[in-house]
């Protein structure tokens, strides 16, 4: 479906913007910090912890 799909783009379209202005306004050290949270967080739900 064509619908879905462009939804699905604009979504992108949005994630991107708003991550590329939160990187440039918090900086590497925050973006690290998301990233290991979300790494974490994952490996939890993949070994059933959570």
């Amino acid at each position: 479906d064509f619908k879905f799909g462009f939804i699905l783009a604009a979504g992108n379209a949005l994630g991107a913007w708003w991550s590329a202005k939160f990187s440039v306004k918090k900086g590497e050290r925050a973006i690290r910090i998301i990233l290991m949270v979300a790494i974490l967080m994952m490996s939890l739900k993949l070994l059933d912890i959570i």
